[in-house]
């Protein structure tokens, strides 16, 4: 009887282990998606800047004759596993989970100082 119980309870781990699929998928496969992120590869600011003493970009958001004009962020994107990116909705608070300035205080407020708007699959504009 003992016998009969360890066969069986050895096909039964076989049929287990052979049709449960995180035992049979491809572990590099299975773990890259966890793995990846979409990063910002490169940036493109309209109209020039400037860098500061300190290394840091300075946006002019007024023109050289005095008056308040918008500038456009392009930001390009790597992703690996084509993620879906959210897009923020009306609120503020949404997308502050998509965009952070850290440094500034109080935050730029999303729909009044600024606009994120995907212009390609991977390429995001943020204007003010």
């Amino acid at each position: 009887m003992r016998r009969v119980y360890a066969t069986l309870t050895g096909i039964c781990l076989i049929l287990f282990c052979t049709t449960c699929k995180p035992f049979t998928a491809d572990i590099d496969e299975y773990l890259s998606r966890w793995a990846a992120e979409v990063i910002a590869t490169d940036y493109r600011i309209n109209p020039s800047y400037s860098t500061n003493a300190a290394g840091a970009l300075c946006v002019p958001s007024i023109a050289d004759d005095g008056t308040d004009t918008d500038v456009t962020v392009t930001v390009n994107l790597h992703n690996p596993k084509n993620f879906r990116l959210v897009m923020p909705a009306a609120s503020p608070a949404d997308a502050g989970k998509v965009i952070r300035f850290p440094g500034l205080s109080p935050q730029p407020t999303y729909g009044t100082d600024y606009t994120l708007t995907p212009v390609q699959r991977l390429r995001w504009e943020a204007a003010r």
